[in-house]
């Protein structure tokens, strides 16, 4: 493979090195968090964080995307988006200071406001770093803002627990992430060597808003997409509800964002080197498809089949109530999987305008689903919400490869070993379940059996009836890992690095 190919696998590698460290780590404190907090402190920041999305996505402009997509005069470009991006965010603090009061009236509850104040102070300080950020994603150097990130992140979480043992409750949420917002600014400057000059270069700014227009409103509508159960449940059901509701799809879509989110990060500049090269643009397509599958489908399977085990083990009984809607969310997360990079295609070849007509069709259907869903509390949200989001998936799907030249039959010949050894998989892991139950194991035991066990069956189907798969996903991940890691060792021990 060209040298394009080994930057997208290192990037891959170091994006997966840290999904891995620090989702490992973040899961471990999120269940420390959900432990000594309660739902409605998770609600009433789910609640600051819808209001504040709205503001955020308005300040995003599609100018780092326009920036990664860039091929030419990337100089000038990245001097125009520092100085674009510092001034719509300081426009968009403000206002978010202004309306904040407004916003806690309407949900009544006075802690939002304070937290929609530092959340904009945030958004501000990290507007001096952005445009690093996305110089260091359009050379796929994923390594240095892997570094930052986990670091940081690993801090962040230390702190939020020790202040949730302080008894700062809410605030522990909140405080952490604002604090290291400056220290994230001062590491992206530090690893790129790059410096804006003092010049606005007015005149890149009506390219960047024509791409960025597009790109806002795709944003927007994905936004509405994705939150719009959110922003009902929030009003309708209240604080409590919203904990509840909020913690079942963020358990659901944890193997989607450990997985599916890290693919994403390398697709979306990998795809714009290739804008030109649709060859080669349909053969990296279909191979994120395939091993996005196959790695993230048996991890869903596992916590649809085993939630009512492992929701009241690790997180508490407090927690119950999230388990059906965590499974019927996982329905609709499995459809996501293979469809995700269909937004990142889109950006890639300068088709913006696309992804947002099919938001703006999508949204009021979505609403609607879940503002009748909601009369039936969270379960009947997560119902209305999956039912809409899987129908869109495939549209969404149909219409990323059209431009592609791939069609259905194609992308689900490359998810079809995934989805056949992750149905045995669910067969199996029932029928093993019952068993252990019904025997009068403990759920701790349980776990310990069915988990490796499941993963084992997953495994052992896919060495036998698709073979070449298994081989693909071995060889990729062994050769990585092996490539990196006893490279790196090697060379650190003989003094070369």
């Amino acid at each position: 493979m060209n040298s394009l190919g080994a930057q997208a696998k290192v990037g891959a590698f170091w994006v997966i090195l840290q999904q891995v460290t620090l989702r490992g780590f973040s899961f471990v404190t999120n269940v420390i968090l959900a432990r000594l907090l309660f739902p409605e402190d998770f609600g009433i920041v789910a609640i600051a964080m819808i209001a504040w999305e709205v503001v955020r996505l308005f300040g995003n402009l599609g100018i780092g995307a326009k920036l990664i997509h860039q091929q030419e005069e990337v100089n000038e470009y990245a001097t125009s988006a520092f100085w674009l991006n510092v001034i719509v965010s300081f426009v968009l603090a403000v206002i978010a200071v202004a309306v904040s009061p407004y916003v806690a009236l309407f949900y009544n509850n006075s802690l939002v406001q304070p937290i929609l104040i530092l959340f904009a102070i945030a958004f501000f300080v990290q507007s001096f770093g952005s445009t690093h950020l996305a110089l260091l994603n359009k050379e796929l150097a994923f390594k240095k803002i892997v570094l930052v990130e986990v670091v940081l992140n690993v801090l962040s979480k230390l702190c939020a627990i020790g202040m949730a043992f302080s008894g700062f409750g809410v605030w522990s949420l909140v405080i952490p992430d604002v604090l290291t917002s400056p220290f994230k600014t001062v590491a992206f400057w530090v690893l790129n060597p790059w410096r804006p000059g003092f010049r606005l270069n007015t005149r890149y700014w009506k390219n960047i808003f024509r791409f960025g227009f597009n790109y806002l409103g795709a944003d927007l509508t994905r936004y509405l997409s994705i939150n719009g159960d959110y922003l009902i449940v929030g009003r309708m059901l209240g604080e409590r509800s919203l904990g509840l509701y909020t913690f079942a799809y963020n358990v659901a879509n944890l193997p989607f964002d450990n997985v599916v989110g890290t693919m994403a990060r390398v697709a979306f500049p990998t795809f714009s080197k290739l804008q030109g090269d649709l060859d080669r643009f349909r053969a990296f397509f279909l191979k994120i498809t395939k091993v996005t599958s196959l790695v993230s489908f048996p991890l869903l399977v596992e916590v649809l089949v085993l939630a009512d085990l492992i929701i009241p083990l690790v997180y508490g009984d407090k927690w119950r109530e999230a388990i059906l809607p965590l499974k019927i969310i996982i329905g609709f997360v499995l459809f996501r999987v293979f469809s995700s990079p269909g937004g990142q295609v889109l950006f890639a070849l300068g088709k913006p305008e696309a992804l947002f007509k099919f938001n703006l069709i999508q949204v009021p259907f979505l609403l609607t689903a879940v503002f009748i869903g909601s009369h039936y509390g969270i379960v009947g949200v997560a119902l209305g919400m999956s039912l809409v989001l899987v129908a869109g998936s495939l549209v969404l799907l149909g219409i990323s490869i059209k431009p592609i030249g791939l069609n259905f039959k194609t992308v689900l010949d490359s998810v079809f070993p995934a989805a056949v050894s992750s149905a045995f998989l669910v067969l199996a892991l029932g029928l093993f379940k019952e068993l252990l139950l019904a025997e009068g194991m403990g759920s701790v035991f349980s776990l310990a059996v069915l988990i490796p066990s499941g993963l084992g069956v997953y495994t052992l189907i896919l060495f036998m009836f698709f073979r070449k798969d298994f081989s693909f996903l071995w060889n990729l991940v062994w050769n990585e890992f092996r490539a990196r890691f006893f490279v790196l060792k090697k060379t650190s021990s003989s003094g070369v690095v």
